[in-house]
């Protein structure tokens, strides 16, 4: 696969070990990431949607006893694991903000492409998931590969840093950013563009990578 990263990213395999499963791209002055992840089709999922939302709860984790997911959009079991509604428990402080379908462009409508867009609020600052972030926005796409059994999980994580708090790491106030009113400031729109120069470049140029 072929996709067009920005040039302010870099290549984590040239300072850590990474699964061949993965290709995963690090912010060079910053703590945000990209990740894309090659796995097994979901078959458990009825739908793309639901396949979605599993793939999700991988992205977040499952930590045992932090409790109901805290989106108003869903009733989620807990567990981490698709109930027989096909909802997820996400957790404590995990907010799903939206959820949609995309086009790849080299990969046309026919395969199916997803988008959810959500924000995970540590309980407390001891299980936040990046050093000193007060929350982070996730950015999931997910691409199905039915024919190859694949499916490709394309994940942006961006911790916000208050300035105030961590002058030298912090990258947002909190006069810009508003989570009540869903509201995540000029970092959202950045990492947004990203998303969408991927989902404009990727391509397959060898599907025999998926035998």
């Amino acid at each position: 696969m072929t996709v067009e990263i920005p040039e302010n990213y870099i290549d984590a395999s040239t300072i850590r070990e990474i699964p061949d499963t993965q290709e995963v791209f690090l912010l060079r002055d910053g703590f945000s990431s990209i990740i894309f992840d090659l796995t097994e089709r979901v078959t458990e999922a009825a739908t793309d949607e639901q396949a979605l939302r599993f793939h999700f709860s991988d992205v977040v984790g499952r930590q045992e006893g932090r409790g109901e997911m805290e989106s108003g959009e869903e009733d989620a079991d807990q567990g981490g694991d698709l109930n027989g509604d096909g909802e997820m428990d996400y957790g404590i402080g995990v907010s799903v903000l939206e959820t949609g379908r995309a086009t790849a462009e080299h990969l046309g409508p026919s395969i199916p492409t997803l988008t959810l867009t959500a924000y995970d609020k540590p309980p407390s600052p001891s299980v936040r998931r990046s050093p000193n972030s007060d929350f982070t926005l996730i950015l999931l796409t997910l691409i199905r590969l039915e024919r190859q059994s694949t499916d490709v999980a394309i994940t942006l994580n961006v911790p916000y840093i208050d300035r105030a708090r961590d002058p030298d790491a912090g990258n947002f106030s909190w006069s810009e950013v508003d989570l009540e009113a869903k509201r995540f400031g000029p970092l959202k729109a950045e990492v947004e563009r990203v998303r969408d120069r991927i989902l404009r470049t990727v391509e397959v140029k060898d599907w025999g990578l998926f035998l």
